[in-house]
């Protein structure tokens, strides 16, 4: 073989091996490309998935801090209550154990909307204790009017008015471990 074939056939393997070398660093590339497209695509799925996640969680936690502040201020007020009975003559104490009842029922939607399953059943009887006291204190108004005629009659509602409250307050312990559950044990 002289020296200008093998010129040639020496150009040409190297233009093949060139082309062979090119040819793969572009499928490894292409192929680089499209792993790193889908891991983008499967990063901005989960950023989206989280960022909704949050947006419910914000929201579930707004509605759940309104309850729980109108059901908390209800438990308060129904042990003001329980606790002066004795010394309560105005009936404005019963307006006000009204309205607090009334603010919980009231908020008990937004729960309903929002909430889990847990959190829900939970408000729901909370919901349901308001509602008793909301009674409760329609009932006592009149009888707050005109002195109690009996200490028998008021111990007796004193000690209904306290067991009520009693398991108002296992509600409400029910209700702050589900949102506890329900918003992953995070508190900001």
């Amino acid at each position: 073989m002289d020296s200008g074939v093998a010129a040639i056939v020496g150009a040409v393997v190297g233009a093949v091996g060139t082309g062979l070398a090119a040819s793969a660093t572009g499928f490894w590339s292409a192929r680089t490309a499209k792993m790193q497209i889908a891991a983008q695509e499967a990063q901005g799925r989960r950023q989206l998935a989280f960022d909704k996640a949050r947006e419910w969680r914000d929201s579930r936690k707004s509605a759940y801090s309104a309850f729980a502040e109108r059901a908390q201020q209800l438990g308060r007020e129904v042990r003001y209550v329980a606790g002066v009975w004795r010394d309560l003559w105005e009936p404005q104490t019963f307006a006000t154990l009204g309205q607090c009842a009334t603010k919980v029922v009231e908020s008990t939607f937004s729960v309903e909307i929002e909430g889990s399953i847990a959190a829900v059943e939970a408000a729901q009887e909370i919901s349901a204790y308001a509602q008793k006291f909301q009674l409760f204190a329609i009932g006592m108004t009149p009888v707050f009017l005109a002195p109690v005629s009996s200490e028998e009659a008021d111990g007796e509602m004193r000690a209904e008015l306290c067991r009520m409250h009693e398991e108002y307050e296992e509600a409400l312990r029910r209700f702050f471990k589900a949102v506890w559950v329900d918003l992953g044990g995070i508190l900001e």
